[in-house]
């Protein structure tokens, strides 16, 4: 079958076709992109975390009684709350921080001594004290733990730190010392040089959001310290099986110690995360549910342009149909004429996805993959052949006779 004929007849409504082609570029571009976000949105809701969020109980504290005005009540109070927890029948272990893995977090630039810093340096900043690690259930690598005397009571657990000591993921190591001697080794936090004593397992840090944007989650640093605040995070760990009834008890005994506070958001980190991952699931759905929808407007955009070519050149066909053309050859016809402009609207949409791609990838956003792309590009071309199908068998029906007709 020439191609000239066909894309000379598909001229004759080059305003029709152009835009055609244009709804198919960008629907194109649209879905490969959206493909790609979603992909990585599964990818971080089933990434594993690093640490044993079935068995970490977390607890809000924010106080309001007037006693926690005075910072030598705060001190005493947070000593036998932790006190309370690590007693407490069923524990593991128990500290408190600033926020929790997977949550609520802090950063703080965190980089070699006399180097510039930049995006890049950013670490997730988090207090702890020696049972820190045991409670969220992270091993070392290489190193040490603190040590009880190194735990302070402060606001600032870097500037005002009772030690200079810091322990730091492995991800982290890695990319400060590349030749694996981040251990004894030296950092500067926010102007303050701080002595690497520990390095451990990765976990994730913070809200996988920031894993979305580009950010590592992973890339922890964590400072001796119990937070000088009206506001903590307890985090407990318990004996597996026993979080749901322990998260009760536990709660029972910090409010008979003082009930001078508001204790919230007592949950496991698995819980936690799950609400927090399922506003990602949420996201996802809706920008499937637009995407879908675009697929099927343009789906629907093929559908009329065939039916409306079809309508409008019956007589034309009946001609062909009278000069011998068989039904499959005017259905082979119009499938070539959808060939032409989806494969258009492919090329256009591909330069358009991925300049839009390269605008999402600055921005820290999913970069797409070749995989995805060719199955995006297949996608509209199976959706093109598709929506030609019922408009092209219609004109194979046409009769010879329609040609002789004047009216």
């Amino acid at each position: 079958m020439q191609i000239g004929p066909i894309f000379r007849a598909l001229m004759r409504n080059k305003t029709g076709t152009m835009l055609l082609v244009v709804q198919i570029a960008l629907t194109l571009a649209v879905l490969m992109n959206a493909v790609a976000v979603m992909l990585r949105v599964n990818e971080l809701v089933a990434q594993d975390v690093g640490y044993d969020t079935a068995n970490l109980v977390l607890i809000r504290h924010r106080a309001f009684d007037d006693a926690y005005d005075e910072p030598s009540y705060r001190k005493a109070r947070l000593e036998e709350d932790l006190r309370i927890l690590r007693q407490t029948e069923g524990v593991v272990a128990a500290t408190v921080s600033n926020g929790a893995p997977s949550a609520t977090s802090s950063f703080n630039p965190a980089s070699l001594p006399g180097t510039d810093l930049n995006i890049e340096n950013i670490a997730i900043t988090m207090l702890g004290d020696e049972q820190f690690l045991a409670t969220v259930g992270v091993a070392l690598v290489e190193g040490r733990t603190f040590h009880p005397e190194e735990i302070g009571f402060t606001k600032s657990g870097i500037k005002e730190a009772a030690s200079n000591s810091v322990i730091i993921t492995k991800p982290l190591a890695d990319q400060l010392y590349p030749d694996g001697d981040a251990l004894g080794n030296q950092l500067v936090v926010s102007d303050n040089l701080k002595t690497i004593v520990g390095v451990s397992e990765p976990f994730e840090g913070t809200v996988p959001f920031f894993a979305f944007l580009g950010m590592p989650t992973d890339v922890v640093t964590l400072y001796p310290g119990h937070l000088d605040s009206a506001s903590l995070q307890f985090l407990v760990r318990v004996e597996p099986g026993r979080a749901e009834e322990l998260q009760t008890v536990l709660e029972q005994k910090l409010l008979e110690a003082d009930r001078g506070r508001e204790l919230s958001e007592i949950e496991t980190a698995e819980v936690m995360r799950a609400e927090i991952t399922g506003l990602l699931g949420y996201a996802n759905m809706v920008l499937g549910t637009i995407s879908g929808l675009l697929v099927l407007t343009t789906g629907l955009g093929i559908f009329g342009l065939a039916s409306f070519s079809v309508a409008k050149r019956r007589k034309q066909i009946g001609t062909r149909r009278a000069l011998g053309a068989s039904q499959p050859h005017i259905v082979w016809h119009f499938l070539t004429e959808n060939m032409m402009i989806t494969l258009g609207g492919i090329v256009l949409g591909l330069m358009l996805g991925l300049g839009l791609n390269f605008l999402l990838t600055t921005l820290g956003l999913a970069r797409i993959n070749a995989l995805a792309v060719a199955g995006c590009i297949a996608f509209i071309a199976v959706l093109g052949a598709m929506a030609v199908l019922a408009p092209a068998f219609k004109a194979s029906r046409v009769p010879p006779a329609v040609a002789t007709r004047t009216v």
